[in-house]
């Protein structure tokens, strides 16, 4: 193991971790926030900055944690079963991320150093080999 493969452990844990805390009903919004700030990122990504992008980003993601709060204040704590989803739900969120992280950062700086250390770690070969030139891998790697 190298340690993209540790940062890749850390973030699966804290996505159980996170989980358990909020439940299912918060994973499943957060995931939520996550879809909608992906999308319009790539949606409006070759039209715009980067500085703008990442504005764009920061204030979805701002609308996104207070629905996510305010939904939480009334719906109240979540039970053994919900923190019990949650956690999957939040490993698979966490996943989620580190899968578009590590094809952003192989073709970021696949020039110098990064992409072979992601071909090198388990999780980073795993993804460049599922990954690699599907039509949303190439979008992606078109924006970033």
């Amino acid at each position: 193991m190298n340690w993209v493969d540790w940062i890749w452990s850390f973030a699966i844990l804290a996505g159980v971790i996170s989980g358990l805390r909020g439940g299912a009903l918060s994973e499943l919004l957060r995931i939520l926030g996550w879809a909608v700030i992906t999308g319009v990122t790539l949606r409006f990504a070759p039209k715009i900055q980067w500085q703008m992008m990442v504005t764009l980003a920061a204030g979805l993601l701002a609308v996104a944690w207070i629905i996510r709060k305010l939904v939480c204040l009334i719906t109240g704590k979540p039970g053994l079963l919900s923190r019990f989803i949650g956690s999957f739900l939040g490993a698979a969120r966490m996943a989620a991320l580190m899968i578009l992280l590590t094809l952003g950062v192989a073709r970021l700086q696949s020039q110098m150093w990064y992409r072979p250390v992601c071909e090198e770690s388990r999780c980073g070969a795993t993804v460049m080999l599922w990954f690699s030139n599907t039509p949303a891998t190439n979008q992606i790697q078109q924006t970033i």
